[in-house]
């Protein structure tokens, strides 16, 4: 994920969104759960409550712009809320501990997760373009 989003070409550029190596411990554990059900395990509201809160606090999102956002090797578009737009923490967590097993960050062997939120492009379901910068 590192080495392409730098050559991905946005008006508005891209920003990072890190998650504490402490918060992984529960994200781990709701998405054994999640990847399973497709729906976010319950048992885990007050840990997610607290991170949501935790990252308005650190890193506010503007809830009026809308971000496609990505993350090491989690595909958001298994998650419950899919590929996006994303402008809300809740939902981005909830997609991405309900996503497919095996499309997940929350394996033993992350010891960092870090979101890439880039300004959200409305096309075409028909057309997809992809610019970027010769290497």
């Amino acid at each position: 994920m590192k080495n392409w989003v730098n050559i991905f070409k946005t008006i508005n550029g891209y920003f990072t969104v890190s998650i504490d190596k402490s918060d992984l411990y529960f994200l781990r554990k709701a998405a054994e759960i999640g990847s399973q059900t497709l729906q976010f395990p319950k048992i885990y509201t007050e840990e997610l409550d607290d991170l949501v809160f935790k990252l308005n606090k650190t890193n506010p999102v503007d809830n009026f712009s809308k971000y496609f956002v990505r993350a090491g090797n989690v595909s958001m578009k298994s998650g419950k809320y899919g590929i996006g737009p994303y402008n809300d923490y809740r939902e981005l967590l909830i997609s991405a501990i309900t996503c497919r097993y095996g499309h997940t960050s929350f394996d033993d062997l992350c010891d960092e997760l870090i979101f890439y939120f880039i300004p959200w492009v409305s096309i075409k379901s028909s057309e997809f373009l992809l610019i970027t910068e010769k290497l």
